[in-house]
């Protein structure tokens, strides 16, 4: 099963649980992350190691982002943009 929503990961133990072991969770986030990854490798854009900044672009209120984003990210969130829908 394809976890294809930003939330389901939050889920995963639950999801995994009632599923059970038959059945492989993907996380599309991770997937994403390492195609990602790959393709800044590539061309030679990745990072050099310098710690850099995090900023969140968010469809719902970024001050609700904020309150419960930082509870499951267990750390302050500085940076948050809302974004239209398109």
């Amino acid at each position: 099963m394809i976890l294809g929503c930003t939330h389901y990961p939050l889920l995963k133990p639950v999801i995994g649980s009632v599923l059970g072991p038959q059945v492989r969770l993907i996380d599309s986030a991770q997937a994403v992350a390492g195609q990602v990854h790959d393709l800044l490798e590539a061309r030679d854009l990745a990072a050099n190691g310098a710690l850099g900044w995090t900023r969140y672009f968010v469809s719902d209120e970024p001050h609700h982002f904020t309150q419960v984003g930082s509870l499951f990210l267990k750390d302050r969130i500085r940076s948050v943009h809302k974004v239209s829908h398109v």
